[in-house]
């Protein structure tokens, strides 16, 4: 763990956003549990619903053959009609295509109504009395159709994603829009509630250097938690939103995440802000929630909503993250080393004890000198290490094992 100056330091001069947007199937999932039922209420039709509600999870998979086992199996069952004409078929692989560019570019609303366009074209082929002739070719089924069954605004509107990172947040009851800022250390987005009340959601980052980092780390080290936790309350949200009063840290348990909450009032355009400070993928977060003193009550309860259905994405490990791997050193010797990795000096290695090192991926040069015990001259150990991947473990010895 960083010292503390040092560590509130990089915090406050250098939050800044690198982390390539990148969209794992779970948040993609989540973001579609999310908005599917405002699709699927408007959906009469038992066949379009089915397919919508059986592809959409398939196709965020990338499972293709799923989705259309999905597909003829609805068609099946809700018009007992088998699919095996060769020229549906295309078209079915096509639709499953389109959509599935669509939602890699988290665009719900242009899958839905592909799979939509789908069932209208299912049914011209099932009222045709072609859908389960193999070879039969069809005449006068236009296949040039497009069922908007939503609009981008009804569906993507509710699913904000940020720019340069990998996190959703979910918009239950509005819109949302990013507010453009000379602050180069945040994102900052205005929620409109359908009330007519707005807020400001902001959300900033920071990489740290440490494994150690995390909300359980500060759990089991109180004292520098609640000294670190003062040093931003009274340094990084007055450096954020003016001079004002922070009240005490409380520990809150979303259903996503786990962080400290920091209220905040500033005196100098009278705003309430709450910030989250949490961790993931070792990166600081602070997630913030302004409203003026007279709405925050009211605005308050529907951040909530949000903030609960915060997802980060997947937790990577912090080897992966960092790309680096582990070496294990070992001094066998009753006597203590020195160790040097690249001609730098890392520590001194106690006899019979072991010594872990984090390592970028690739060659490491280590050197180990005998710091004492020797009559002569010391004895010095050189080894090669070369990690080849992330998280990759390796073990050294070093010292001669000493006769009883």
């Amino acid at each position: 763990m960083k010292p503390l100056s040092t560590s509130i330091f990089i915090l406050m001069a250098s939050l800044v956003f690198g982390q390539k947007m990148t969209l794992d199937p779970k948040m993609l999932e989540m973001g579609w549990n999310f908005v599917s039922p405002l699709v699927i209420n408007k959906v009469e039709d038992p066949l379009t619903k089915e397919i919508i509600t059986k592809t959409i999870p398939k196709i965020i998979r990338e499972d293709v053959k799923g989705a259309a086992y999905e597909i003829g199996d609805a068609i099946y069952r809700i018009k007992n009609v088998k699919v095996l004409n060769k020229e549906y078929l295309i078209q079915q692989e096509s639709s499953i295509t389109v959509a599935l560019s669509a939602i890699k570019h988290k665009d719900y609303a242009k899958a839905v109504n592909e799979m939509a366009t789908l069932v209208a074209i299912t049914d011209r082929y099932i009222k045709s009395g072609l859908l389960d002739k193999e070879e039969a070719k069809p005449s006068g089924i236009d296949n040039n159709i497009e069922a908007n069954l939503v609009k981008n605004e009804e569906i993507n509107g509710k699913v904000v994603i940020e720019k340069n990172s990998s996190y959703y947040f979910f918009i239950p009851n509005g819109t949302v829009s990013e507010i453009q800022s000379k602050d180069t250390t945040l994102t900052k987005f205005r929620f409109n509630s359908n009330s007519g009340r707005y807020f400001e959601i902001g959300i900033v980052k920071q990489q740290v250097d440490e494994e150690n980092w995390s909300i359980d780390y500060l759990e089991k080290n109180p004292s520098f938690r609640d000294s670190w936790i003062n040093i931003i309350s009274t340094n990084v949200l007055k450096d954020k939103f003016g001079d004002g009063i922070a009240s005490p840290a409380s520990f809150v348990s979303t259903q996503n995440f786990k962080a400290y909450k920091l209220p905040y009032i500033a005196t100098s355009d009278a705003s309430m802000t709450t910030t989250f400070l949490t961790f993931h993928n070792a990166n600081i977060y602070l997630i913030y929630f302004k409203s003026s003193q007279a709405d925050f009550p009211a605005n308050y309860k529907e951040f909530e909503e949000i903030t609960n259905m915060f997802f980060f994405g997947e937790p990577l490990p912090f080897c992966q993250i960092k790309k680096i791997g582990k070496i294990n050193i070992i001094n066998k010797s009753l006597n203590p080393y020195d160790l040097y990795k690249n001609e730098e000096f890392i520590t001194t290695i106690n006899g019979k004890s072991e010594y872990k090192l984090n390592v970028a991926v690739g060659v490491t040069y280590l050197k180990a000198t005998q710091k004492s015990g020797y009559m002569l001259y010391p004895t010095e150990n050189k080894r090669t290490v070369n990690i080849k991947t992330s998280c990759q473990d390796a073990t050294v010895e070093i010292g001669f094992e000493d006769k009883k």
